[in-house]
């Protein structure tokens, strides 16, 4: 009879094991059904490494040589700490010609720093119950420059649902700085993060030029807070997750933010799941004055998703307009299940403007999506 009991019991724990097994299996394979493969022609030019890097690359000091005897090349050991010390005692570094392990720590960046990877650098993320996290943290520095980053987080490894903030790259209170032929994938929750800190409300002269997000949970890239941001030719990819799930999402957090002179050039947004570009500005109203908040988004193309741009520029009922302009030029859409625009503000008399010129979307369903608001104007 005992026997008997214990092999029930052997059974039970069996069964709630095979029962674990299948719903993280189901889950996952869910999360995977999101994905779209990105074409090729989309991602091609990101298998090329950035050209300019090169003059700096052989006076470069290898964070190779400071990794411990018998490193592994395989991103099967953390090695974080080792790789922080080179940062700490060299201002310029290459990265090896192999993907190295980081944890949640993250690496910080120092100022007047250029960090270079090599073709098959990578930096990747165990696995952690972080809900915050910064892959590679730019804070409250200047003069930074990154060449080919590539970063993974841990958005299908991760340990529990708490938190939405893991970022692969973190540009925080910071001052002249460039990415270039950058990649971030898999992050628990932005690709790229513009935020603040408790020193500085605002990131000044940052440019991200040639860049690929893919398949990171809330936003491709989140903008909190810029002034004089130039972003060119970026692809943000399959975002899927926890809202707002945007390919590039302009939102501030409060009336002390800034949103300036913010400049986007040849954006690509592909199966991003609700919005290709959000633009909600709202939370910038208040005793604070925004009078001169400017936004171009130059070329810009939504393939698959929801919604193609949306906008949130503040609710005519709260105190202090936002005041500025956004000019929204040739923009495209393939395939989009909602809209082309969708304006979040029925009827609204905000003095923001918005100024489409396209010639390639049904100008009666754009106006219809726009709810009335009338500070968006579109014309050919």
């Amino acid at each position: 009879m005992k026997n008997f009991i214990y092999s029930r019991k052997k059974v039970a724990i069996c069964l709630l094991g095979i029962s674990i097994v299948c719903i993280s299996f189901c889950k996952l394979n869910v999360e995977e059904s999101k994905y779209m493969q990105i074409p090729v022609k989309l991602v091609s030019q990101f298998s090329t490494l950035s050209k300019n890097y090169r003059y700096d690359a052989n006076k470069a000091f290898k964070i190779q040589d400071g990794l411990p005897v018998n490193f592994v090349k395989d991103a099967s050991v953390d090695y974080t700490d080792y790789i922080q010390k080179s940062l700490d005692k060299h201002r310029k570094v290459l990265f090896p010609n192999f993907p190295m392990l980081i944890n949640a720590k993250g690496l910080t960046i120092s100022s007047n720093s250029i960090l270079i990877f090599d073709k098959n650098s990578k930096i990747k993320l165990a696995p952690n119950d972080q809900g915050q996290y910064e892959m590679i943290r730019i804070h409250d520095v200047e003069n930074v420059t990154l060449y080919n980053a590539n970063v993974e987080g841990d958005k299908y490894k991760h340990i529990g649902n708490n938190g939405e903030w893991g970022m692969g790259i973190s540009i925080r209170g910071a001052k002249n700085i460039k990415l270039y032929n950058s990649i971030a994938k898999n992050c628990w929750g932005d690709g790229i993060y513009l935020g603040i800190t408790e020193k500085s409300s605002n990131n000044v002269n940052v440019k991200i030029n040639n860049t690929l997000l893919d398949n990171n949970r809330r936003n491709g890239m989140s903008i909190i807070a810029a002034e004089n941001l130039w972003v060119t030719n970026l692809v943000v990819a399959n975002t899927h997750g926890t809202p707002p799930m945007a390919g590039i999402d302009i939102e501030p957090d409060a009336n002390t933010d800034v949103i300036k002179n913010l400049n986007f050039d040849r954006i690509t947004s592909f199966n991003n799941t609700t919005h290709g570009f959000l633009f909600a500005l709202n939370n910038l109203a208040g005793t604070i004055p925004h009078n001169d908040v400017t936004i171009k988004l130059n070329k810009f193309k939504a393939i698959y998703g929801d919604l193609g741009i949306s906008f949130k520029l503040g609710q005519s009922n709260k105190e202090g307009k936002i005041m500025g302009l956004i000019e929204v030029n040739q923009p495209q859409f393939q395939n989009l299940k909602r809209f082309p625009f969708l304006s979040y503000e029925e009827n609204s008399d905000n003095p923001f403007v918005v100024k489409i010129k396209t010639n390639s979307i049904d100008f009666e369903k754009a106006n219809e999506s726009f709810r009335g608001a009338k500070n968006i104007g579109i014309t050919k």
